[in-house]
């Protein structure tokens, strides 16, 4: 077996090592709601397994992890489908993550790439995404990001949060 031949069977090892751990911290995390690493651990490992697709595209494999969003649907809640899926943000962790990002926006924009756009940066807080609904101003859902197409209906559970309206006013 030639060297080249090896190196593909190491990375596509590695790929599906990653793709099972990543899959086993996202049930831990959004299933269980039982995480047994870090945000920061979990997010290293997100990386690695980008960089090397990014490095290797033809050696993609067909469950990357890169392909989902969210955890697995629970049958606790009633499911909602979303009018449009839910994307997760991706993270960056230096500042070739971030002219990266700004090249994307940018591109996306329809922008050239010397103008200049300003961004506000926040430490990143866990929190849930939410698919809020409202119908002639009455909020009639609220559902979790889920698996990005279809989520929980929570509309009961956060009908307590004062910063969520329940009713928007517009003239």
């Amino acid at each position: 077996m030639n060297k080249k031949s090896e190196d593909k069977k190491i990375i596509i090892k590695r790929l599906n090592e990653l793709a099972d751990l990543i899959d086993k911290h996202n049930i831990n995390y959004h299933t269980k709601d039982q995480p047994i690493i870090s945000d920061w651990e979990y997010d290293k490992l997100v990386k690695e397994n980008l960089e090397l697709e990014r490095k290797y595209p033809n050696l993609k494999i067909k469950f990357s992890p890169t392909n989902k969003v969210g955890g697995k649907i629970l049958n606790r809640f009633t499911k909602s489908n979303h009018l449009s899926p839910m994307h997760s943000l991706s993270n960056g962790f230096n500042k070739v993550d971030l002219i990266e990002f700004d090249e994307r926006v940018k591109k996306f924009l329809n922008l050239e790439t010397n103008d200049i756009l300003e961004y506000i940066c926040e430490p990143k807080i866990d929190g849930l995404s939410l698919n809020l609904t409202y119908e002639n101003g009455k909020l009639i859902c609220a559902a979790t990001r889920g698996d990005g197409k279809t989520g929980e209906n929570v509309t009961k559970n956060i009908s307590n949060i004062k910063n969520i309206p329940q009713n928007l006013k517009y003239e």
